[in-house]
């Protein structure tokens, strides 16, 4: 990827504005590259390497973009207890078109220390050039599974189209308070509303490998079903063979997520030294407000769906429904300490293999680092994130495939906490 991007601000006496207007504007272009070789042919050739199969040469991709935006920014204090911040940004790629995005701020000031603040905005994500161009296919014995390029003959035969970006609104509106000048509070309500998103499909196609016409989730396919799937592949120029199973990825519809985050802080003097501490609180629901369409040239078929459980589960839930941290610190002339505790609500996750789900239970996970300045220029610090060696949950074993038992595959990694436990170090920082 190549940047190129300039600024440039300046504020201006507006009559009657509480405060100058302070203006910035700005310009970003980008040229992006990505290309994908075909792995080492020992690499794929037969069964392929037993640690990881090299991509086949059909995989093989390379693709370029470029994008310019442009944006302006306006923020004043009209009165005295009236802040106003205004911002507006177009883009233009060369694969999407034109996007223009916006934002409108606000905060009001009721007394010296408590206000009131609210934002609406609007946003866009275009897919990025691997999502448009990635392409992975395997061998699963004598039947092709692939990741298709959503504008691959594969993929348009079975009914992909050419994807849209991501576009969102979001609101936000909420509370500061200031009981004193070392305190503060903040209380805010939000709603984002994301439009196109992106996810996979569901497999579609045939598998003949056990010698019975499966679908891709197992389940028997009856003969007008097979004719129907071998139809569309064979009016892309493509023969099923003994099978071939394929998803991609497409816009699966729309999404919203509301949610409330608190954040307290706040230092006082004690003992002759510092003390801070803040806590935040995040809870969160996301729902699927629209599932797009299947396309009607899979209507007919079984366990199609443009979202898929997975998916859905992965968009719902991949983040924790509630997160709580508190941090406290204590600064006494060259010590210094400072531990953290953070809580992860329950996840939900999908059952693979039996179509149901299961919880990951809360976790909490304890920071903590120590420091003493030796000199001014030199500090030792000795710490740990995750003190206490927290490791993630045992998937239930209904949940575990028999060709993911070693293991990292008994253990949820999609979630905060990673497979690798606690990590301890110590730290030496010389300022020059």
């Amino acid at each position: 990827m190549v940047t190129f991007s300039g600024g440039t601000s300046r504020s201006f006496n507006i009559p009657f504005f509480a405060k100058p207007l302070d203006f910035s504007s700005g310009f970003e272009f980008q040229n992006e590259t990505q290309s994908l070789g075909a792995g080492e042919y020992n690499s794929y050739v037969g069964s392929g390497s037993s640690g990881l199969v090299g991509y086949l040469p059909v995989d093989a991709n390379s693709s370029s973009r470029h994008s310019f935006a442009g944006y302006v920014g306006l923020a004043s204090k009209v009165t005295k207890n009236w802040t106003v911040d205004l911002a507006g940004r177009i883009e233009s790629y060369s694969d999407f078109g034109k996007n223009f995005s916006g934002r409108f701020s606000t905060r009001y000031d009721i007394t010296n220390n408590f206000a009131f603040r609210a934002t609406v905005s609007n946003g866009f994500h275009a897919p990025s050039l691997v999502t448009e161009s990635y392409s992975n296919t395997s061998d699963h014995n004598g039947t092709s599974y692939m990741l298709a390029q959503p504008t691959s003959g594969v993929a348009r035969a079975l009914g992909a189209s050419p994807l849209k970006p991501e576009t969102s609104r979001d609101f936000t509106a909420g509370l500061v308070y200031s009981p004193e000048k070392s305190v503060n509070l903040s209380l805010d309500v939000y709603e984002i509303d994301v439009a196109n998103r992106i996810g996979t499909s569901a497999d579609i196609g045939i598998d003949r490998s056990t010698g019975v016409a499966l679908d891709g989730s197992g389940n028997e396919l009856t003969t007008s079903q097979v004719n129907q799937i071998e139809t569309l592949l064979n009016s892309a120029g493509i023969s099923a063979g003994n099978g071939l199973i394929a998803h991609y990825f497409t816009n699966i519809g729309n999404t919203r997520t509301r949610g409330l985050d608190f954040t307290a802080d706040g230092h006082h003097a004690i003992g002759g030294g510092t003390f801070r501490w803040t806590a935040g609180v995040n809870i969160n629901d996301t729902l699927v407000t629209k599932r797009n369409a299947i396309p009607s040239v899979l209507q007919g078929l079984p366990n199609i769906g443009i979202l898929s459980k997975s998916t859905e589960y992965t968009l719902r839930y991949r983040s924790p429904p509630d997160k709580e941290i508190v941090s406290l610190s204590y600064q006494y002339g060259k010590f210094s300490i400072f531990v953290r505790e953070t809580h992860y609500g329950a996840l939900k996750r999908y059952n693979d293999v039996t179509g149901g789900s299961y919880n990951i239970t809360p976790s909490f996970v304890t920071d903590l680092n120590i420091g003493y300045d030796v000199t001014k220029r030199v500090n030792v610090t000795v710490g740990a994130n995750n003190l206490l060696n927290q490791y993630p949950s045992k998937i239930p074993k209904s949940a575990i495939p028999a060709y993911n038992s070693q293991f990292t595959g008994l253990y949820d990694n999609s979630g905060p906490l990673g497979v690798l436990g606690g990590y301890y170090y110590g730290r030496v920082s010389v300022k020059l």
